[in-house]
């Protein structure tokens, strides 16, 4: 954590460079300090993690496509008429779409959740006047 933040806040490097180091720096206290694990086990812990990863990667790629799919049908302009023809009133609309982001987050992951629904939100959000960034 200290790497992370301070090394983000004092602008030595960016978050992705403080993941890195932060990566680093845990395989060597890994390694070398707790001696958690012996250089025989990491080509396994190497699969884990690729499998783990490609998992999520296949995951996001067709979330990604069937984003597209949605957005090629016109589908989010659709839920935009249908989120606004329910209420006027923006808070109304801001919780319903909390229900359901709660709902699809208990059955789905969040990465291709965020790929699917950002497609489908952002014009209902803008229609709605709330900045996007803040959303």
């Amino acid at each position: 954590m200290v790497i992370i933040l301070g090394g983000i806040l004092s602008g030595v490097f960016t978050a992705t460079e403080s993941a890195a180091i932060a990566v680093v720096w845990s395989f060597f206290v890994t390694m070398f300090i707790y001696r958690d694990y012996k250089w025989r086990d990491l080509p396994k812990l190497m699969h884990r993690t690729v499998r783990t990863i490609s998992i999520v990667m296949i995951l996001i790629g067709f979330a990604a496509s069937f984003g597209y799919v949605m957005t090629l049908m016109q589908i989010p302009a659709k839920i935009t008429t249908t989120f606004l023809t329910l209420s006027d009133n923006r808070y109304v609309i801001l919780m319903c779409i909390n229900v359901m982001l709660l709902l699809l987050g208990a059955v789905m992951d969040m990465a291709p959740l965020i790929l699917i629904l950002t497609p489908l939100l952002l014009p209902v959000i803008s229609g709605i006047g709330v900045d996007p960034v803040h959303f």
